[in-house]
């Protein structure tokens, strides 16, 4: 009889440790939470980094920032793309750009921040200039259960958020034709509700009307909703009267 109520003990055991086991593995994309995009001059400490420190020790691009995902994949960035890396069991590594073909020049992390379920977030920014247009394009990072994107992350772009032209960065107008010239406000980006289920992020920008010269002042306001992030404000407030 004590046999048979160890033996019942047991297997409720093991049934618990399978459950906590398979919920583990539900919620590996937040694993690394707490150190997303580390600089990877501090991986070679880190055991579950050995893959991905040998794959980038043999390439010359100028490794900025690395992330685990799982166990066999991976992210790195370099000053002009996001690469994302992924091993078959037993096999080396292999790493794709983020999207074939697009570049991301002059990438850098403006901030980070969290919601309050310990999901994080990395602010990107990358500027190009293309036949003397200037644009900033701020996207944001954060790690997504594999049912919502099989690599374990996503990348959500901010629409019109972030300065532009077509001045090769001038910050004003060429002729009347022009679309709406973007600046930058002195605090261009800030962080509303941090560590809160309504985190939000906020841009702060002048528009110039080229037609007229007008001046607005705009505020953009993107909030975590639903798990992800959705426009919740456009205002724009005149400044300087058109003519």
């Amino acid at each position: 009889m004590i046999n048979t109520v160890l033996s019942i003990q047991e297997r409720a055991l093991i049934f618990r440790v399978l459950i906590s086991a398979l919920a583990i593995l539900a919620f590996a994309p937040f694993a690394n939470a707490g150190t997303v995009f580390m600089d990877c001059e501090d991986i070679p400490s880190i055991n579950s980094y050995k893959p991905l420190q040998k794959y980038i020790s043999t390439k010359d691009e100028g490794n900025e920032l690395c992330q685990q995902i799982e166990e066999n994949e991976y992210l790195y960035t370099t000053h002009d793309n996001i690469y994302y890396c992924k091993s078959a069991l037993g096999k080396a590594l292999k790493c794709e750009e983020n999207e074939k073909g697009q570049a991301l020049p002059e990438l850098s992390v403006i901030k980070r921040f969290s919601a309050d379920k310990g999901q994080q977030f990395v602010l990107f920014r990358t500027r190009n200039i293309s036949q003397e247009v200037f644009n900033d394009v701020y996207f944001i990072f954060f790690l997504v259960p594999k049912k919502v994107n099989p690599r374990g992350y996503q990348l959500f772009t901010l629409p019109s958020a972030g300065a532009g032209d077509r001045n090769e960065g001038s910050g004003r107008c060429v002729n009347a034709k022009d679309a709406d010239v973007i600046t930058t406000q002195k605090l261009p980006v800030e962080i509303l509700n941090e560590s809160q289920s309504n985190v939000a992020i906020r841009f702060n920008q002048f528009r110039t009307n080229c037609s007229n010269n007008g001046i607005s002042k705009q505020t953009l306001e993107f909030t975590w909703q639903n798990g992800n992030f959705k426009q919740t404000k456009n205002l724009i407030e005149v400044m300087k009267e058109t003519h």
